[in-house]
């Protein structure tokens, strides 16, 4: 996620008044809130295609007393434990896997189909989203064999979760969480608070949305005076942007800074310190104490709903706080009077 913070009045030296919030300056930066999921794999996607599918074709057989088709279901099964449980998998044992759980699933989808036509009676007391995730079955299924046909081609909007078809891999690049499977959430931060600038399953460029985040800053607050952002920001083209705007940023200099060099690197180091503290801060603050470290929705609209939630929740204890401490102020003040 992306978000931008503004800056304290410790840091521009102006005088706070009766403000709360000091709302002058701004920072961005895009966090990512992970759903609550087993880590996928191809071989775990495809079983829990096939072991739904299963489900289905039972219940349909045993509800209105017809014959359960044949296939190799519990042979599969008993190979896809053996197979879970050992440590080492090699690429050759787990191609294997998926080429038989491939050829399993779609002969259990022909089978679901096949009793689906026997008559209207049937399909009249499915529910609907039994039908979305039969769609969403097929899909997979696509997108499977076109992954073990094509290996070195990767699959446009792949569905990673059967039960969460929303999902998509954002790949993060870290030592230890190469992906991320959840929303990517661009923020932006003004006063200690965050507010969502742009959410989305899917990934996105953050350095795209600068503009309109200021925008909406400038809507929401007034004019934006500093910036601080990540790297990812600087391109040339915000950078062009945020001069012609007249915003200073925390971006790394290009080229001659001119005769003030040594006050815009105290500005930028400025920036710099408190992007890296109290933005970043928000984010470990949200995920460990608001319950955004795994979100555990279990639909679409709910998961958004529960990130909404969880980053204003955290944004009104801030001002209750902020307010308590104002009043605590007063109070002193008058006292000592």
């Amino acid at each position: 996620m992306s978000g931008w913070t503004w800056l304290s009045c410790k840091v521009c030296w102006q005088p706070r008044g009766r403000q709360i919030w000091c709302i002058h300056k701004f920072q961005c930066r895009t966090p990512r809130y992970e759903s609550y999921i087993k880590f996928p794999t191809d071989v775990k996607l495809l079983w829990d295609c096939a072991q739904w599918v299963q489900s289905q074709i039972a219940h349909l057989c045993s509800r209105h007393h017809l014959r359960v088709p044949r296939s190799k279901y519990k042979e599969q099964k008993i190979r896809q434990i053996s197979f879970s449980k050992k440590r080492r998998k090699t690429h050759k044992e787990e191609r294997k896997r998926r080429g038989a759980l491939l050829y399993l699933l779609a002969k259990l989808l022909g089978q679901l189909q096949a009793v689906l036509n026997r008559g209207g009676q049937i399909i009249a007391g499915i529910k609907p989203g039994v039908f979305e995730r039969i769609k969403t079955v097929r899909t997979i299924l696509m997108q499977q064999r076109y992954h073990y046909e094509q290996p070195t081609k990767s699959v446009p909007h792949r569905i990673v979760s059967l039960y969460k078809p929303y999902l998509r891999p954002i790949v993060r690049g870290k030592e230890n969480k190469p992906a991320e499977f959840g929303a990517k959430v661009h923020q932006m931060q003004a006063g200690g608070c965050n507010f969502i600038e742009h959410l989305d399953f899917e990934a996105f460029h953050e350095g795209n949305r600068l503009k309109k985040a200021v925008w909406q800053h400038r809507q929401w607050f007034g004019s934006v005076r500093q910036l601080a952002a990540d790297g990812i920001y600087a391109n040339n083209r915000n950078r062009t942007w945020c001069r012609e705007q007249g915003i200073t940023t925390s971006f790394k200099p290009k080229g001659n800074q001119g005769a003030d060099k040594q006050q815009k690197d105290a500005m930028r180091n400025t920036l710099s310190i408190v992007r890296a503290t109290v933005l970043e801060g928000s984010f470990g603050n949200e995920k460990n104490h608001y319950l955004l470290r795994k979100v555990r929705a279990r639909t679409k609209q709910t998961e958004i709903a529960w990130i909404f939630f969880g980053v204003h929740t955290a944004n009104a204890v801030k001002i209750a706080k902020a307010r308590q401490d104002k009043v605590q102020h007063q109070y002193a003040t008058a006292q000592a009077a």
